[in-house]
């Protein structure tokens, strides 16, 4: 999947070339989660971790916070997953602070909602 076909210089053929992975701005992360030990959704996690880590991000600091302002988790590791055991269905509010490779420090805010 890191690779793409194109124009050899100086051939009338095609090569296959290294794509690299870029890392999208903001985190893709989702916005709900059901963890009911299905096996489907059961934990809160970056989906592109690889691609961070490729493009040189870290993670500073994860905190999930509930609608009264209390910090239900925290963590600075990158791949993290949250599983919110013991917390009821609602919606929970993050942030994620991190670095960018030239060293940029940058947040990303949202919500989770929990579905069981």
């Amino acid at each position: 999947p890191n690779y793409d076909l194109g124009a050899l210089a100086g051939s009338p053929c095609d090569t296959l070339r290294f794509a690299p992975i870029v890392a999208e701005e903001p985190i893709l992360i989702p916005n709900g989660f059901s963890p009911n030990e299905d096996g489907l959704n059961d934990t809160w996690h970056i989906l592109n971790v690889g691609a961070l880590q490729y493009s040189g991000y870290s993670i500073q600091a994860v905190g999930v916070y509930n609608r009264l302002g209390n910090e239900v988790y925290k963590s600075n590791d990158i791949n993290f997953e949250w599983d919110a055991q013991g917390l009821a269905s609602d919606t929970y509010f993050y942030y994620i602070r991190y670095r960018t490779k030239e060293g940029v420090s940058k947040v990303q805010k949202g919500s989770v909602a929990i579905v069981r």
